[in-house]
């Protein structure tokens, strides 16, 4: 980037801040202040939730030293019509609360469909306006996925598909860069989208190296503290809802607690009502943990446990994700049990010797537990949770990636 052209940072943000948009988005631009970019943000609520939720949003963003101490703006949006959103407050954006005065070019990261809609639509209008597309998922494919659980007809499904491939269409043909998740991902979109190999770069939902670390000495004081001495932890931590195979989960990891005595399951999770509802469906009395903890106490769980496990169907969704957990759960020396064909997780697990990766075609829990089992008092792992999580860090660290954001946005 040229030293004469003066830039300002934005990222736009639809949907809650809750704790995968800080993974995401948040953190990765907060440290490009490392290299002078200060962020602003934007944060579009669908007008329900904003009204319904409105304390608690705001409770999110004053806990955020980052989010307190920048300029940060939310505002209701309404759920479809993206244009009726920016001539509303298309210009307060980009005027008031994004481009600074001088600056001669305005970076927006924006991250879900609607704000890179409305970051097109800004660059349409002025070419100075600069974006790049952060595909986190094959959207027609999670869309498909929701409306068929929810009843939807064929006809809307197809008509919702084909809008949600509208918009990315313009959107990608109008980006300075696209993002994807997972080798599969940029496969599935260069395909979808005839987009030319230079204009996408992968960058997987990864981990801070600070936080999620293997040391043995926070190990040991950690199963202490928790009460796990003398157990065999198996965890999952993140959602329940859509595609985590809650069902399942539950019912595989109960079966594995009824053939291993020392085996005790912790689940971290905000949705607590469905997780204790589940365990009290599936799991033994006493042989489980449910809790919902902040951002900071996950590593400490994850490294105080012997084996993550996460389960997805063998699905267009799932087959190109990066889930952020499976990152986190590497790099603090976590061995992973995961079904296949998880982006590009499941290979990498497998050819490392990192877990192990359970068939899912289809999901045979009865044998998935066998494995389970066997790994479990077999100790199967080869590779050490040092080597474990240093295997994770140099490929899911978000150190490893940040330089590579940089020289997108100078490059834009």
């Amino acid at each position: 980037m040229k030293s004469d052209i003066k830039t300002s940072y934005t990222a736009i943000n639809y949907g809650y801040p809750n704790s995968v948009v800080f993974s995401q988005l948040i953190d990765y631009t907060a440290a490009m202040r490392d290299h002078g970019a200060v962020f602003k943000y934007n944060f579009l609520i669908p007008g329900g939730e904003f009204f319904s939720k409105r304390d608690s949003i705001f409770k999110v963003i004053r806990s955020s030293d980052l989010l307190k101490n920048s300029t940060t703006k939310v505002f209701p949006t309404p759920f479809v019509n993206y244009e009726l959103f920016l001539k509303v407050y298309g210009a307060y954006i980009k005027h008031v609360s994004c481009k600074e005065p001088g600056c001669t070019r305005q970076i927006i990261h924006p991250r879900g469909l609607p704000s890179a809609n409305i970051a097109y639509l800004l660059h349409k209008r002025d070419q100075s306006v600069r974006y790049l597309y952060d595909m986190r998922g094959d959207l027609s494919a999670e869309f498909e996925f929701r409306s068929k659980n929810s009843g939807v007809s064929i006809a809307d499904i197809d008509r919702g598909k084909r809008n949600i491939e509208r918009l990315e269409t313009r959107i990608i043909s109008n980006a300075g860069q696209v993002i994807c998740v997972s080798e599969a991902m940029k496969e599935m979109a260069m395909n979808k989208y005839k987009i030319a190999d230079g204009k996408v770069t992968v960058i997987p939902c990864c981990a801070d190296e600070k936080q999620f670390v293997c040391n043995q000495e926070l190990r040991e004081r950690g199963r202490e503290r928790f009460g796990f001495n003398g157990k065999f932890i198996v965890i999952y931590s993140g959602g329940l809802n859509h595609w985590h195979c809650s069902e399942e989960l539950f019912d595989l990891v109960g079966r594995v607690l009824r053939s291993v005595q020392k085996a005790f399951f912790v689940v971290l999770t905000p949705q607590q009502d469905e997780a204790k509802s589940l365990a009290s469906k599936y799991l033994p009395d006493g042989r489980f943990r449910v809790d919902e903890v902040c951002r900071d106490d996950v590593p400490g769980y994850l490294g105080a446990s012997d084996l993550a496990i996460i389960l997805r169907h063998n699905d267009p969704v799932n087959n190109v994700s990066s889930p952020t957990k499976i990152a986190e759960y590497l790099m603090a020396g976590l061995p992973v049990a995961l079904t296949q064909n998880i982006g590009d997780y499941s290979s990498f697990v497998r050819h490392n010797g990192l877990g192990l990766v359970l068939d899912n075609e289809p999901l045979d829990l009865e044998k998935s537990k066998k494995d389970i089992v066997q790994y479990i008092v077999g100790g199967k792992l080869k590779t050490s949770r040092a080597e474990v999580a240093n295997k994770g860090a140099e490929h899911f660290s978000k150190a490893r990636y940040l330089p590579v954001l940089w020289r997108i946005y100078q490059n834009l």
